[in-house]
């Protein structure tokens, strides 16, 4: 456990790159498909990533 704790701290800014990265695309899917499914699925996206402490700017795709 301490070995996945060490590797996340070392990592941590490319992890945070990483899904900043998927937050964009699914984002981007999101908004160019008419369906509200993707939507949802990109605001719990979004909520996952602030509850680690990324800290994403509210969007139109972020608000109910």
């Amino acid at each position: 456990m301490e070995t996945l704790i060490e590797w996340i701290t070392e990592n941590w800014g490319t992890i945070a790159q990483v899904v900043a990265y998927l937050i964009a695309i699914a984002a981007v899917i999101a908004k160019a498909t008419p369906n509200q499914t993707d939507k949802k699925i990109v605001y719990y996206i979004l909520h996952i990533a602030d509850l680690i402490g990324l800290n994403t700017e509210p969007t139109e795709l972020s608000e109910r």
